[in-house]
């Protein structure tokens, strides 16, 4: 079973940037930005079951494609890092 999950948000650029944060990560100064709602960032991702994965010949286990070279992730990273998301 696969699931995916995409998201696409605006370009936003800083024109004047704070600097400096105070108390708990909040900044200093002020800062000035603009949203370029025409252009925008895709990401997308698909996960698979391991028994999928091995089906397949991949073997199981969690990946990532990074510019077209899948990189392997630890188990503990998904689970910590998926598990708010219900499946």
């Amino acid at each position: 079973m696969n699931n995916i999950a995409s998201w696409s948000s605006p370009a936003n650029i800083a024109l004047i940037k704070y600097w400096g944060k105070k108390d708990v990560q909040l900044p200093a100064n002020s800062s000035l930005s603009m949203t370029l709602d025409e252009s925008r960032t895709v990401t997308e991702i698909e996960m698979e079951t391991k028994s999928a994965r091995a089906g397949s010949g991949g073997g199981g286990g969690y990946f990532i494609l990074l510019s077209t070279e899948p990189k392997q992730i630890p188990d503990n990273i998904i689970r910590s890092g998926f598990s708010i998301i219900p499946l």
